[in-house]
C-alpha cells in the first residue's frame, strides 16, 4: 500500500510552505465555522482545503515552486517588517529615544534586513575583501582571526 502511494507521488509536487499555510488556514476557518455555523466560512474553507491539496497533487512542480517562493518572499517581508519593528522599540527603550542627535550620541541606524529579518549586528561582523571588495560574514567575538576570501582567497587578518 505504501508503495502504490510513493508511485502515485512520484513526479508530484508534494508539500511545501505555501501547502502548509493553506490547511492551516482552512482548519482554523472550519473551527470558526464549527462555532458560528456560516456557510460563507464554510465554503471559503473547503475552497482553500481543494487549493491546498491540488497544489499538493500538481504536476506542474514549476509553477507550483514559483508560488511557493512568492509566498515566501512575501511572509519574510512581513515577518522581517515586524521584527524590525520590535527591534526599534527595544533599541528606543533601552536609549530613551530613538534619535539622540540631540544629546551628541549619534542617530539611530538599524542594520536589520528587513526582507528576512535577521540582525546581524547581533551576531556577525562584515568585512570587505582588500583586494576583490568581496563582502564577507564572520562571527562576532572570536578575537583577531584570519580572514580568507572565498572569490580571491586573499587573507587577511581582522579584529571581530
Amino acid at each position: 500500500m505504501k508503495e502504490r502511494f510513493f508511485r502515485f507521488m512520484r513526479g508530484r509536487y508534494g508539500v511545501d510552505a505555501l501547502g502548509r499555510f493553506l490547511i492551516y488556514c482552512g482548519l482554523i476557518l472550519a473551527l470558526i465555522n464549527m462555532l458560528f455555523h456560516n456557510i460563507v466560512i464554510a465554503i471559503i474553507s473547503v475552497v482553500i482545503w481543494c487549493f491546498a491539496y491540488f497544489r499538493m497533487f500538481s504536476r506542474d512542480i514549476y509553477r507550483r515552486s514559483n508560488e511557493n517562493n512568492r509566498y515566501l518572499s512575501a511572509k519574510a517581508s512581513v515577518t522581517g517588517g515586524i521584527r524590525n519593528f520590535w527591534h526599534r522599540i527595544r533599541q528606543k527603550l533601552s536609549n530613551g529615544t530613538i534619535n539622540n542627535a540631540q544629546n551628541g550620541s549619534g542617530s539611530y541606524s538599524s542594520r536589520c534586513n528587513s526582507f528576512s529579518g535577521n540582525c546581524y549586528e547581533v551576531q556577525y561582523k562584515v568585512f570587505k575583501c582588500p583586494k576583490c571588495k568581496q563582502k564577507l560574514r564572520v562571527p562576532r567575538g572570536k578575537g583577531k582571526i584570519r580572514i580568507i576570501c572565498r572569490r580571491c582567497t586573499h587573507e587577511f587578518i581582522r579584529r571581530t
